[in-house]
Parts: C-alpha cells; sequence; structure tokens
C-alpha cells in the first residue's frame, strides 16, 4: 500500500508516521509538510510546501490512501487561522485526494 500523509511534523502526525513507515503492508510514505520530518526511513518521500491550500493532484498520485493530522489549537491560532487549520485544509486535501484516486 502506499499512502500519504499530511501534518506528520506534528505531535499525532510524527506518531502516525512512525507506524505507517514501520507497519509491513505500507510500501511507501509521501509526506506533505511544511518542514522535514525527523524520521529516516527508505519507504518515506518527503514534499515541503509552502500552503498546505496548494496541494495537488500530483501531490497525492498513485497512492492509495490518505491520512491528515492536521489541526491546531485555540490558544495557538487566531480564529481565521484555527479555521484555516483544523477546517479548510483538511477539505482541501481531502478533495485532492479524491480526485486523485485515494480510497
Amino acid at each position: 500500500m502506499k499512502v500519504f500523509v499530511v501534518g506528520a511534523t506534528g505531535e499525532v502526525g510524527s506518531q502516525l508516521l512512525k507506524q505507517l513507515a514501520e507497519h509491513e503492508l505500507v510500501e511507501k510514505v509521501k509526506v506533505i509538510a511544511r518542514r522535514p520530518v525527523e524520521l529516516e526511513s527508505e519507504k518515506v518521500e518527503v514534499k515541503v510546501v509552502e500552503d498546505f491550500a496548494n496541494i495537488t493532484v500530483a501531490d497525492v498520485a498513485d497512492c492509495d490512501a490518505g491520512f491528515s493530522a492536521l489541526g491546531t489549537t485555540r490558544a495557538k491560532a487566531n480564529p481565521e487561522q484555527y479555521q484555516r487549520i483544523d477546517h479548510d485544509y483538511p477539505v482541501h486535501v481531502a478533495s485532492v485526494a479524491k480526485s486523485a484516486g485515494c480510497r
């Protein structure tokens, strides 16, 4: 299985990435992140993006499934940022993934 992960540098996402990289059924993990990830694995491919709103079908092509661990807290973001991070980006990523044929 080939999968992608957005939000892999956060607390939840980094644990998810570790488990996916170690899972025997996962052959490739595409990470789409704003900065490099700490985990080194031959299964992991990282694409650094400036804005999750710019993720395209090409970024998630050839993936069987996708995972989003995007999120923030109200204490760390103003209402506009919170809406964008916790709602708009995940909806955009899901739409792109569906267009790319991800389950």
